[in-house]
């Protein structure tokens, strides 16, 4: 029975050594947003510089040092190039309680009217987290 009861004991701290140790990442896919680049992502205390996730791409950031603002409520600053004329800073709050079991948090961008001919203006973007 002793032997039962340090086996259950082990498996409960062992299971919860794991919910413990994971390592929440950020994803950011431009899908289609052709006149924009994301060059720059900030959370508090950190920041991923010299970016280049164009349309067509990804890139996900492990936030191995952790989330110092905490889990909730996390706002996130990204400077977006457009066609190296112009750039703009957007800024999104997100919870990473509520995605992904706060895990993994996406974040696309896509062209904001996908079957229009004329030229994607800078800015003309949707940004959505997705679930």
């Amino acid at each position: 029975m002793k032997k039962l009861v340090f086996l259950f004991a082990f498996i409960v701290f062992a299971s919860c050594e794991k919910d413990e140790e994971f390592t929440p990442t950020l994803t950011i896919e431009n899908i289609d947003a052709v006149a924009e680049r994301v060059i720059e992502v900030r959370l508090v205390g950190l920041e991923f510089l010299n970016l280049n996730i164009e349309a067509g791409t990804s890139k996900t950031f492990s936030l191995t040092d952790g989330m110092l603002g905490g889990m909730g409520n996390v706002n996130i600053d990204f400077k977006i190039d457009c066609n190296g004329t112009q750039s703009y800073y957007k800024s999104m709050n997100v919870n990473y309680y509520t995605n992904n079991d706060g895990k993994n948090t996406i974040i696309r961008i896509t062209d904001i009217d996908p079957n229009d001919t004329t030229p994607m203006s800078c800015g003309d973007s949707n940004w959505s987290i997705v679930p």
